[in-house]
């Protein structure tokens, strides 16, 4: 996760930000704020008609 990675050091404090996981057919969504999990979403299929 974006903590794993390091970059969670240079975020700004009271900001709310969205790390998006996309891999292997599916998407995850995970939103935070000053170092909390606010909302997560596991295995959101994404479906592409063109």
């Amino acid at each position: 996760m974006i903590y794993e990675n390091h970059i969670a050091e240079n975020l700004e404090p009271g900001v709310a930000y969205l790390y998006v996981d996309v891999g292997g057919g599916s998407t995850e969504l995970t939103l935070f704020k000053e170092g909390k999990t606010i909302f997560r979403a596991h295995s959101i299929l994404a479906l592409f008609v063109c």
